[in-house]
């Protein structure tokens, strides 16, 4: 008996696919003439559109950790050697993808076909931008004009815009595991893709290596005023010091060796705490070095850039498949339907 159902099953299933095979068959006209119509509308699409360019740019991110002839040095200075940091990719990506960023770069001048302009207003001519403006009368002739980041109440509005923009539509960052960085800018306009591209990573990584050492900058700033203020006072003692000996000629009374002793402890003191500056600001400079990340850019973006433009042929094919492929599919569908439908009749006789 099991194997007898299992026989009509099998049978059922043979024929049923059959009946499907026929009844595509009996529409291939249909089915064929979808599939040239979307493949000619697939080739004219390829042929037609625009071709994107793609700007590349990949980058190694590092922390600088003390060799060990600089740890030796500190020791000898008295000073503990200073570990190097972990350096996070992470954080750089997040500043390329920032308004801070993208803003700053399309407020830089470029040069493109002979017209220098901000890149935020070759942005907005290139790539159609003012053509969805049309019916606002205050966008008429807008221009980005400010210097960046002091703007008008329009301008940040606008610049709000086009960061999103940019950031969903034209940035792809990639963070590999072993540490490199890739920022692509892909867009219809080639020179935009490259200027944007460079001015990005320009502007990304010179915030970020400052921003990782700002306090040790401000540190260093500090040291080297105080050791330009030991500097001057030292230099105006021994001035003194050099005249109180000239005027004594040889002529030694107790008020003048009284001076004579009080300004050669001056200097002698002054020159002891101007060893002592001039060490810590070596040890500062030491601990800014290693705490300086180094980001270095392995490949950039050079003209002409990679096109990537789909060729006619794949349009062809790929309209074609699924042209008959979505007839097809509507054929079988409503068929199930319908023996669906003729199988509830049947049960209901």
């Amino acid at each position: 008996m099991s194997d007898h159902r299992n026989e009509i099953t099998l049978t059922g299933i043979i024929g049923g696919f059959k009946s499907y095979t026929r009844m595509l068959f009996s529409h291939w006209k249909l089915i064929g003439g979808s599939g040239v119509i979307l493949g000619i509308a697939g080739f004219l699409i390829a042929f037609f559109s625009p071709p994107d360019y793609i700007a590349r740019t990949t980058l190694m991110i590092e922390g600088q950790g003390p060799s060990s002839t600089v740890a030796s040095y500190l020791n000898l200075l008295g000073v503990g050697s200073t570990g190097g940091q972990e350096i996070s990719g992470d954080q750089l990506i997040e500043l390329l993808e920032s308004r801070r960023i993208i803003g700053n770069a399309l407020y830089e001048q470029v040069e493109i076909e002979g017209k220098r302009q901000l890149l935020g207003n070759y942005y907005l001519d290139a790539l159609g931008m003012r053509e969805s403006w049309e019916e606002e009368p205050m966008m008429t002739g807008f221009q980005f004009k400010s210097a960046y980041p002091q703007l008008t109440y329009l301008e940040d509005s606008i610049l709000n815009l086009v960061h999103l923009e940019i950031r969903d539509n034209f940035l792809k960052i990639e963070n590999r595991e072993s540490g490199i960085i890739s920022l692509q800018v892909i867009s219809p306009s080639e020179p935009f893709s490259k200027y944007l591209n460079d001015h990005m990573i320009a502007a990304a990584t010179n915030f970020y290596v400052h921003n990782k050492v700002e306090r040790e900058e401000e540190t260093l700033e500090v040291m080297q005023r105080q050791l330009d203020s030991v500097q001057v006072a030292l230099t105006i003692a021994e001035e003194r010091l050099a005249k109180l000996k000239d005027a004594s000629n040889r002529m030694v009374k107790a008020q003048g060796m009284l001076e004579e002793y009080r300004l050669t402890r001056e200097v002698e003191t002054l020159n002891v705490i101007l060893g002592e500056a001039v060490k810590n600001l070596e040890v500062a400079k030491f601990n800014m070095m290693i705490k300086k990340p180094m980001v270095q850019t392995i490949d950039r973006p050079v003209f002409p850039l990679y096109r990537d433009k789909m060729k006619p042929l794949y349009g062809l094919i790929l309209g074609g498949f699924l042209g008959g492929l979505l007839v097809a599919g509507y054929f079988i569908v409503r068929r199930m339907i319908d023996d669906v439908l003729d199988m509830e009749k049947t049960e209901a006789h």
